[in-house]
């Protein structure tokens, strides 16, 4: 992989890469603690957020927040090239106190209206400013024109998501897939098994893994794990203790919480209120 432009600090994580033979292993299930705005420049992509896929051409742009996990699916053939925007949201409560600009990752349901479509005339004007990222500049400067491009952006997918209608923000259960992960959403903190999804559903342990796979790209245990994790340094950030944190997130063993903290994070929960940085995603080297 070639790292053609990053930038990182307190608020925001951004890098221009390039995978000239990317390989699909390398790229999995994963979350970030911040919202992102993945912009798809070039490669033979398929994106899955939430179950949703969304086929990518040239040119699009995936939101997320931080609850929502998504992988890219490589297909061989092509360079896979983007650039990855992740922010925190206060960034942008700072500046719109009216919230305009971050209904379009709140305001709907899981896995809905990921995916803008990035071209045409009406927003011609937005795509030479990610072509700026690459041009030599000091920190401060780089983090400007970050945020310059990033609220042109989402002053754009705003006004495209003003005109998307209600069904489509959240729109009903769509099979057995939509209503494993939104019983599971809801049920994420609770002693949730496979056990207790199939007496909810009337399936077997191999049947519901099977079609979660299908719809997610992971078993229905790395989903709980990814969604908990996150949710669990969120509330160590904001102050909860470790402990209380970790419990409330729906881990009963302290020390398997740890090892997976640490596996995913690269350093320890207590670290993480030291620290108060972005902490990057084992995956987000590859992933995005």
């Amino acid at each position: 992989m070639s790292r053609l432009f990053e930038h990182l600090d307190s608020q925001i994580f951004c890098h221009h890469s390039c995978d000239q033979n990317p390989e699909s292993i390398r790229f999995y299930l994963h979350a970030h603690d911040k919202l992102e705005l993945f912009y798809f420049i070039s490669g033979n992509v398929d994106y899955i957020v939430e179950g949703a896929v969304y086929q990518l051409p040239p040119g699009d742009i995936v939101i997320t927040h931080s609850a929502e996990v998504h992988q890219p699916i490589i297909h061989p053939g092509a360079p896979y090239e983007r650039i990855s925007i992740q922010f925190d949201d206060a960034l942008i409560r700072d500046i719109d106190s009216s919230g305009l600009l971050l209904k379009p990752f709140w305001d709907r349901s899981l896995g809905c209206s990921n995916l803008y479509s990035f071209q045409g005339r009406s927003a011609s004007g937005l795509l030479p400013c990610f072509e700026d990222f690459d041009l030599p500049s000091s920190p401060e400067e780089k983090r400007l024109n970050i945020i310059a491009v990033l609220l042109r952006c989402m002053l754009w997918i705003s006004h495209q998501f003003e005109t998307i209608s209600q069904a489509e923000k959240y729109p009903l259960a769509d099979g057995v897939a939509s209503e494993l992960i939104n019983y599971i959403n809801q049920e994420l903190f609770s002693k949730i098994s496979l056990a207790t999804i199939g007496q909810r559903f009337f399936l077997s342990k191999s049947q519901i893994n099977r079609i979660f796979r299908k719809a997610t790209g992971s078993s229905v245990w790395e989903y709980i794990l990814i969604k908990r994790l996150f949710a669990a340094r969120e509330r160590i950030l904001a102050g909860e203790s470790v402990y209380a944190a970790a419990a409330n997130c729906g881990f009963q063993d302290y020390s398997a919480f740890y090892r997976a903290y640490v596996a995913r994070f690269q350093v320890s929960p207590s670290k993480t209120i030291q620290q108060n940085a972005p902490i990057a995603d084992t995956s987000d080297v590859d992933v995005s």
